[in-house]
């Protein structure tokens, strides 16, 4: 299963620190295996019914990054991570 996730790149070495406890991300002699993309923008538009209440103007978040790894495809093994991430 793959698990893609993206966050300002100064949280993914807390986010992967706590991800790789519960799931070791290995793939034959090696542990920790993620990709890690180039810097980014997100945008988005709060609208009626967001936690942060409606807006008119566009937000643009710089430094965000795409990280993404396998873990097994298993529902239950799954959540855990997926938890600590969020």
């Amino acid at each position: 299963m793959l698990v893609v996730f993206q966050a300002p790149a100064e949280d993914v070495d807390r986010i992967m620190e706590e991800v790789v406890k519960v799931a070791p991300l290995a793939m034959g002699k090696y542990d920790s295996n993620a990709y890690q993309s180039g810097g980014g923008i997100e945008r988005y538009r709060p609208l009626e019914g967001a936690a942060a209440g409606p807006e008119q103007e566009l937000r643009k978040r710089p430094g965000v990054v795409e990280v993404s790894f396998e873990i097994a495809d298993d529902q239950i093994l799954a959540e855990r991570p997926v938890e600590l991430i969020f």
